[in-house]
């Protein structure tokens, strides 16, 4: 008897460390393909926090969209509210069905909203939250960040992907590394003035991206309705370069 009790204690730990190492769904070990894009700042070989590519360890969020898969690093140490937030939302389904409410083609598309009207949504703490401004991070193309009011410090479920895949170089005040990426591989610098949290940055489904903002307009009304059918978030365990 002891010897069947040490044998089943031994497969349950098992069991729960394999869900510690990977998202786990119905008990099921959901497989991630973590391939990254070719025109992505992503593995691109700059000395930036968005460039490098994803280490063991790292959060992977994946967007199951009406549109397509959309898959992004998250950077919980960089703004750990905002990120604490958006996972814990996701765990409770939160983003479930919930439409992109706002899409801007050449801009962004946004969502988070469960009442779809762009004024709903809260943090899971009640209300709002602070806005966390981490160094070194920029809207470039696929930048992840939080929706908020016009001030700041009023964050709550709202988030945004920045689509706009090329820029002018008169439209980019920054300098240096940061302005040869802008200049590479897109992106709304003027937001960096703006003061917007972000705390991701897609490396998987920019066509995606470009998809969904297709249906966008300049006034940010879609013309057809695209929704996310779920998001899961998987701790990253492989060597992403085999799949480059």
């Amino acid at each position: 008897m002891c010897v069947l009790r040490k044998i089943f204690v031994s497969l349950i730990l098992f069991l729960l460390m394999s869900c510690s190492l990977c998202s786990c769904s119905n008990n099921k070990e959901e497989v991630v393909d973590i391939k990254i894009d070719d025109d992505c700042i992503v593995g691109s070989g700059y000395d930036l926090i968005q460039a490098k590519e994803p280490e063991p360890g790292d959060m992977i969020v994946t967007f199951y969209t009406s549109e397509g898969i959309i898959r992004a690093v998250l950077y919980p140490d960089k703004a750990p509210k905002a990120a604490e937030n958006f996972i814990k939302h996701v765990q409770d389904g939160y983003y479930d069905g919930v439409k992109f409410h706002r899409i801007i083609p050449g801009f962004m598309i946004q969502s988070g909203d469960p009442t779809g009207s762009g004024y709903g949504g809260e943090s899971i703490w009640g209300g709002k939250f602070e806005t966390e401004l981490p160094e070194d991070l920029y809207h470039f193309r696929g930048a992840l960040a939080m929706a908020r009011e016009t001030e700041l410090d009023t964050n709550g479920s709202q988030f945004y992907i920045v689509q706009n895949p090329s820029l002018d170089v008169s439209e980019i005040s920054a300098t240096g590394i940061v302005r040869r990426a802008y200049l590479d591989f897109g992106g709304y610098p003027f937001l960096d003035d703006m003061k917007y949290t972000i705390f991701g940055q897609v490396f998987q489904g920019l066509d995606v991206v470009d998809a969904i903002a297709a249906k966008g307009s300049a006034s940010g009304t879609p013309s057809e309705t695209v929704v996310i059918e779920k998001i899961s978030i998987t701790e990253y365990k492989l060597n992403i370069t085999e799949y480059k």
